[in-house]
């Protein structure tokens, strides 16, 4: 007599081994890959990083820190300023192309170059004290309608009509001494 079915065994045991191995296998794996710490992107280059607190000492003995989106010094005082002011210890800044004038503390930069101007399309002079913002952003419009577009009811905004132009005066930073070189502001004849 044969014995028969023998090799259905061994076929359906191998069959068997082989499914439970690579099931052993394949939960061996993700297990592994579980524990393996996910990668930390890249980081990301950021423009508005705090600049470093360095000085650099200019001609007239004022001192300027860094600023902009890529951390330069600040450009010394513009040749426009001078000590003459109705204020005892501040800067006149004046400029005869808009036709106005203002006072300000000597704490304070005139920054006037295109490196700070930028982002400020209508800007003619930024005055800064230092910090991350400028102070007193001053700009010019040729209508009402360019500077309410961009201030719309901007409670710390003052204008002045000079020769025919818009100076938009901000306060950028609600300080009161900002307010005290706003009121200093003068056409010129």
């Amino acid at each position: 007599m044969k014995v028969r079915g023998f090799s259905p065994i061994i076929i359906l045991t191998i069959l068997l081994a082989i499914v439970i191995t690579a099931g052993a296998s394949y939960y061996i794996g993700v297990n592994k890959a579980g524990s393996k710490s996910t990668p930390i992107p890249a980081p990301t280059i950021n423009k508005n990083k705090p600049c470093t607190q360095e000085a650099k000492v200019c001609p007239d003995g004022t001192s300027v820190g860094r600023v902009g989106p890529n951390c330069e010094f600040a450009p010394c005082p513009a040749t426009e300023t001078s000590q003459d002011s109705s204020k005892p210890g501040w800067k006149l800044y004046s400029n005869k192309k808009y036709g106005f004038q203002i006072s300000y503390p000597d704490s304070y930069q005139a920054l006037e170059d295109e490196e700070n101007l930028y982002g400020w399309p209508n800007a003619v002079v930024l005055l800064y004290s230092g910090g991350q913002s400028y102070d007193l952003p001053i700009e010019a419009w040729n209508t009402k309608a360019e500077y309410e577009a961009k201030y719309k009811t901007t409670p710390n905004l003052t204008v002045k009509e000079v020769n025919g132009k818009f100076i938009t005066l901000l306060n950028a930073n609600f300080e009161e001494e900002v307010d005290e070189i706003i009121d200093t502001f003068k056409a010129l004849e």
